[in-house]
């Protein structure tokens, strides 16, 4: 069990300069400098955003040297999103460590750097805000595995927020890993398949299982199937990729949520907060995954539709998603209430996962 430490020097210096406007805007400032940045080679990494990340049949995937996970990026789409990624995660990092009081209980980078060659990592977590996810993946991991481009996380982010607000916007997300998703296309949606391939390729994809933000702190009670998918399309020829339950509190108040229209009231993060993170073991599918293939091969192995035993797994993999995060719920409350007023011992529902073809895959938003 981890405790929170008593500011140091360092933690008041940074508080005080955290009231200095001026200060408070170098983050902004950054940002558009990324921006800018990504926007300028624009035309260098657009094309290959659009070829397809997908081998043809025979083909052998290059590997990485140093890291052997997934395909080989050219040099200007991993220089790229170096570009986007070393600037935006110091300043997230720095945000959450110097002017917050930032705790995690748990160890991400034994699971990220420790996986079997070909082995893919999903980590899943409960949604608490529109930053939590690159706030979180800033400061979780060693910065050598931040700024790494073939290291750093996937994540999945609603088209219509990050892809279609200007090309500005869709270089930025698009090199720092975001993948589009069109939310409410269900499981089957063909633009989800890319993070499928991601883990396929021994990558690391990150999943929001609520798919949509709740400020509470209690974890949704309709769970989406996109982790289900992610699991059932990995390489059968590779051992099972790790599912690592992450529960977050204390994020959700650095921009608060209007309760009423679910809108962002203020851009600008509030400080002097405490964040807890705790980051579970991984969640065991070996035995259902078996089973899931086995039932597969039966119904003739393809992919592209959603069976019955599809629809089996898919549940199962999410209903064991959705008890470990409740747990890991009771926990903090447990460890860490004392931290969080606002935090009771309330028990909660188990939740019901979404059990029709149409529910939405999760996405960061």
């Amino acid at each position: 069990m981890s405790s929170a430490k008593p500011p140091t020097w360092t933690r008041r210096v940074f508080a005080a300069l955290a009231r200095s406007a001026v200060v408070r805007s170098i983050p902004v400032v950054a940002l558009t400098g990324a921006v800018t940045t990504a926007y300028v080679l624009r035309p260098r990494i657009e094309p290959v955003f659009k070829e397809r990340n997908i081998p043809p049949p025979g083909y052998e995937v290059p590997q990485h040297p140093d890291f052997n996970r997934g395909p080989r990026e050219p040099f200007l789409m991993a220089l790229a999103r170096i570009l986007v990624l070393a600037p935006t995660c110091s300043l997230f990092r720095i945000y959450a460590k110097y002017f917050n009081d930032f705790i995690v209980d748990g160890d991400l980078d034994k699971y990220l750097d420790n996986r079997k060659p070909g082995q893919g990592l999903i980590t899943c977590s409960n949604h608490l805000a529109t930053v939590d996810e690159p706030l979180l993946f800033s400061s979780l991991q060693k910065f050598t595995n931040v700024i790494n481009p073939y290291k750093m996380r996937w994540g999945l982010c609603a088209q219509e927020i990050c892809f279609e607000q200007g090309a500005f916007l869709a270089t930025y997300f698009g090199a720092g890993k975001s993948l589009p998703i069109v939310r409410g296309n269900g499981v089957m949606a063909p633009n989800f398949k890319k993070a499928c391939d991601k883990v396929r390729f021994g990558e690391w994809v990150h999943i929001f299982p609520e798919g949509r933000v709740h400020q509470s702190g209690k974890l949704g009670s309709d769970l989406k199937w996109g982790v289900g998918r992610l699991v059932a399309n990995s390489d059968p020829d590779a051992p099972p990729p790790l599912v690592v339950p992450v529960y977050q509190y204390g994020i959700q108040n650095t921009i608060k949520l209007n309760k009423v229209t679910n809108q962002i009231e203020s851009y600008m993060p509030a400080t002097g907060l405490k964040f807890v993170v705790k980051i579970g073991d991984p969640i065991p599918i070996d035995d259902i995954l078996a089973k899931y293939r086995k039932q597969k091969a039966e119904e003739g192995g393809n992919m592209q539709e959603l069976t019955d035993a599809d629809r089996w797994f898919y549940k199962e993999v999410v209903d064991r998603v959705g008890a470990r995060l409740l747990e890991m719920e009771d926990e903090v409350k447990s460890e860490y209430g004392h931290l969080f007023p606002e935090l009771t011992n309330s028990q909660m529902k188990a939740p019901e996962v979404a059990t029709s073809e149409s529910s939405v895959i999760s996405t960061a938003t």
